[in-house]
């Protein structure tokens, strides 16, 4: 299981029931520092069963292996069983951590999407807080509940309105006085000042997205139209100089009356007889007619454009969401052209709107770049003005498409398939740059209920993979329970210089316990897997993908660890998968594929769901897969699966490994030429070894001659010196390192046993075999680590080699030597002649050495 990643349940959730009932409620005089409460997860036991016949465990199985291919139960599971690691959070009193959420009405040293709780931090990061003991910053969690409650109420509200409201209620509760009481009111000043007076605050429901989208559409164009009327305003005045330039080369411009006239000085300031005879007479070559009538038009347009500066996109609402959603529109996206649109009525015309729509701008930004040329002197009519006379959205630079119109489609998925899709597919195919927000409202897309025949496979249209075969398009795929990343996909696929199809998850109006905890379980499933795909034409095709944000990305199904009890006793910990199916037992529809286990029916055939999913069709022959599930007592149970909702996850999985690939998670061709990589450099290594291991060989034996040589010499040395009558001790004796009262001749021994232990002993020492490893050769499996700690050691890259070959025993060396995969562990010879079974395993022995 990975250890260090997050999942969305445990990254969005808090506890609050604690809070609501300790803090919002405690009695005046105790305690006011508000701490924010832990998540006390309920621990699931495990009661042991009773034990019955052989008989009663083959009938269970029966009707087991039955409700499996048949994939209908008797009864429909109860709604008090859950996923077990669901358990703990299914609670209306889980809140999402990133809401309330404050989107910027203006540019913001702050930022310009952040949860009420960043935005609190930065703030009370930047006052003044004396000794750093603050009543207001310990109550933060307070207000963050209050602020909840106020939007709950109120709706969506701006900052300005909420602020005050909660900052009185948390004074009145706290009823702070005294020196205590000043600072705290202190506090409240300091924190009014930081905090910006613009912005709104959103709290988590389906309408979240499209708050979400308008924050991410103002602040996208916000920053270009301002350039935009900056530099139109720039052009204009040079433009005009440069006719008053023009006008002053004309004789008519030394009359005095016409100088009063264009100057608009008053008579009593100037002398215009005296000015008039100072004007130098015409002597610069002026304009031709062509040019300053192009000029003037130039300015005209560029007049006539300021207009279009408020006028931020035109959008098109599905009415059915026109209608179904709780919003108006056009408060929500000002400055912009709000039209409801049918599906009846196709996409092809949206195209010809498209056209309508954006043809001002392609005037503008047309006399914008002919400005520049005229300014520079630069315009050429026999060159520009056929390129100008063709000009269209297609020359726009990117620059000028964020500061043009945006042409926004908001709509059901539903309507987009069918004689609808051909439309779309037009607009895509021609690269009109359109931003779709397309609403996924079918939410698992596997209605099991209605589930196929048994044997076919259930599979679900992919809207948004189906989007990267047109390439040249920005894709985003989330939903609004991560509001800050879910932002800046938007803005990014707003400034897209290409199409951009924006698909998030709506619940619709189906009444759910705690609507946050579904949206993340239906991420965590892989139903619904946010990812992103940047399709500009030119760029790498595996940097184009991104799928980080979801929970543990690396892996098949997201794993949580339980803490789990048996009969009362903490025990252990189980690793938990949350699959698709785990998810599908949430839906009470599909209860009848999901069958709980009698414990005594726990056999070695039930395994869980993911594990299943990983065999194959030989090796899950006879076997039922499972999840597990608590009851309302938290006692865990194992809950077999249906067929239908393994093809269901199986069809989930296949769908996010094609998204793992294309990220370079797993991919297949980089497996396989890494695995052609490490084989071709083993063989290499492989030849190289044994070429070292013929030239120990020679040295070996070359060490074994002389070594010979050199105690042949010696012996005969030790013979020739021996004299019983005189014994001397000689520096050769000294040589063989023989004990001085083994040299001293006894009576009654003969010498020759003396001889032979001498060189018994050289030949014993020249023939040992340090044991060794190839540690570049190392591939880092633990086998020999796992043995022995001490003998075997990694180095600083994870490479083994050996620590102390005396701190196991020659069988430990033999053994490691045996199970290593790729046969580097060379034992040698032993160090303790007297370990048991020496003989048999220097024989395994040898062939490593």
């Amino acid at each position: 299981m990975p250890k260090e990643e997050k999942s969305s349940f445990s990254h969005f959730f808090r506890e609050d029931a604690k809070l609501v009932a300790d803090v919002l409620h405690e009695e005046e005089g105790q305690d006011s520092t508000v701490r924010t409460p832990e998540i006390e997860l309920i621990k699931p036991f495990i009661k042991n069963g009773q034990t019955v016949s052989d008989d009663q465990v083959r009938l269970e199985w029966k009707k087991l292996r039955t409700f499996f291919r048949q994939g209908l139960a008797d009864c429909k599971l109860s709604p008090d069983f859950r996923p077990a690691i669901l358990a703990p959070a299914y609670t209306a009193d889980l809140v999402a951590q990133d809401y309330p959420m404050w989107l910027a009405g203006n540019s913001s040293a702050l930022g310009e999407c952040l949860s009420f709780n960043q935005l609190l931090d930065q703030a009370f990061s930047r006052m003044d807080l004396g000794d750093g003991s603050s009543i207001l910053v310990n109550s933060k969690d307070r207000l963050l509940h209050l602020a909840k409650l106020y939007l709950e109420e109120n709706g969506v509200s701006t900052l300005e309105k909420v602020l005050p409201e909660i900052l009185n209620q948390l004074s009145a509760q706290l009823q702070v006085k005294g020196n205590e009481g000043k600072a705290f009111s202190d506090e409240i000043k300091q924190l009014k000042k930081i905090l910006p007076d613009h912005g709104r605050l959103i709290s988590f429901s389906n309408e979240a997205n499209f708050h979400l989208f308008n924050g991410a559409l103002q602040h996208t164009s916000q920053q270009a139209r301002i350039d935009l009327q900056r530099e139109i305003l720039e052009l204009k005045s040079k433009l005009k100089d440069l006719l008053r330039v023009e006008a002053d080369k004309d004789p008519a411009g030394k009359d005095p009356d016409k100088l009063k006239d264009s100057l608009g000085f008053a008579d009593s300031m100037m002398k215009f007889d005296a000015l008039a005879s100072l004007v130098p007479d015409e002597g610069s070559i002026r304009m031709d007619a062509d040019r300053l009538e192009r000029i003037a038009g130039i300015i005209k347009v560029l007049e006539n454009s300021e207009l279009l500066l408020d006028f931020r996109a035109s959008i098109f609402i599905d009415e059915s969401l026109y209608n179904g959603k709780q919003l108006l529109w056009h408060e929500l996206f000002e400055k912009a052209e709000i039209n409801a649109w049918s599906a009846k009525e196709g996409l092809n015309e949206l195209g010809v709107l498209f056209s309508e729509q954006i043809d001002p701008y392609e005037q503008l930004f047309s006399a914008k770049r002919i400005a520049e040329l005229e300014l520079e002197n630069k315009y050429q009519p026999e060159i520009h003005d056929d390129y100008f006379a063709g000009f269209t959205w297609q020359n726009f630079s990117e620059e000028e498409l964020l500061q043009s119109t945006y042409f926004i489609l908001i709509v059901d998925d539903l309507h987009l398939f069918g004689p609808q899709f051909s439309g779309l597919s037009d607009l895509l195919r021609d690269n009109f740059p359109i931003k779709i927000l397309a609403v996924k409202r079918n939410l698992s897309g596997s209605d099991l209920s209605d589930a196929p025949a048994r044997g076919s496979l259930h599979s679900q249209v992919e809207l948004g993979a189906l989007m990267l075969s047109y390439r040249n398009i920005f894709v985003a795929q989330s939903s609004s329970i991560d509001p800050g990343y879910l932002f800046g996909q938007f803005k990014e696929g707003l400034s897209a210089f290409a199409p951009a199809f924006m698909y998030v998850l709506d619940l619709g109006s189906k009444d759910v316990r705690n609507a946050y905890l579904l949206a993340s379980s239906i991420l965590e499933c892989r139903d619904f897997p946010a990812f992103t795909f940047r399709g500009l034409l030119g760029t790498p095709w595996g940097s184009r993908f991104e799928i980080k944000h979801n929970p543990q990305p690396d892996v098949d199904w997201p794993t949580h660890r339980l803490a789990v009890e048996i009969d009362g006793n903490e025990k252990d910990f189980l690793d938990v998968p949350f699959t698709f199916g785990d998810w599908s037992s949430l839906n009470h529809d599909y209860g009848e594929h999901f069958l709980p286990v009698p414990d005594f029916a726990w056999t070695g055939d039930l395994i869980p769901l993911d594990l299943y999913l990983r065999l194959t069709s030989q090796e899950s022959i006879g076997k039922v897969p499972f999840i597990w599930m608590v009851d309302q007592k938290s006692q865990l149970h194992r809950v077999a699966v249906s067929w239908p909702v393994t093809i269901a996850c199986r069809e989930r999985l296949d769908f996010w490994h094609f998204l793992q690939e294309n990220s370079g998670i797993n991919n297949y061709h980089v497996d396989a030429a890494v695995a052609k990589a490490q084989a071709d450099l083993k063989r290499e290594h492989q030849t190289e070894l044994e070429a070292i291991q013929n030239e120990h060989l020679e040295e070996v034996e070359k060490i074994k001659n002389e070594e010979a040589g050199k105690v042949m010499e010696n012996l005969a040395a030790v013979l020739l010196e021996l004299d019983t009558t005189n014994m001397v001790r000689t520096p050769t004796m000294q040589s063989v390192a023989v004990p001085p009262e083994t040299v001293e001749h006894e009576a009654g021994k003969p010498v020759e046993r003396k001889q032979d232990a001498v060189e018994e002993k050289v030949q014993e020492d020249s023939l040992m075999i340090e044991p060794y490893i190839d540690t570049a050769l190392c591939t880092s499996c633990n086998e020999c680590i796992n043995r022995n700690k001490a003998m075997f050691r990694y180095n600083a890259d994870k490479m083994a080699y050996i620590a102390d070959a005396s701190a196991g025993t020659f069988r430990q060396l033999v053994e490691a030597a045996e199970v290593c995969p790729v046969a580097i562990i060379h034992p040698g010879t032993p160090l303790n002649p007297h370990e048991p079974d020496l003989d048999q395993l220097i024989k395994r022995a040898a062939q490593f050495n």
